[in-house]
């Protein structure tokens, strides 16, 4: 299946350490661009199904 950039995205940056320098938050700009690329809504994303094991929660960070 196609999908936008040929990459999964992750939906779970929103509480994630790493967010900052991350290549692949999902963020609504991402979206917006994967909708125009698309041509309608409803673009082919690719999705973490579950947090990936770069994920680091803003409370462990903030603990160490």
């Amino acid at each position: 299946m196609i999908c936008y950039r040929d990459t999964t995205f992750c939906r779970y940056y929103r509480d994630c350490a790493l967010a900052e320098t991350c290549h692949r938050p999902l963020t609504p700009e991402v979206r917006a661009a994967a909708e125009e690329w698309w041509g309608e809504p409803g673009a082919p994303i690719a999705e973490f199904a579950e947090q990936p094991g770069c994920h680091v929660a803003k409370s462990e960070a903030s603990d160490g």
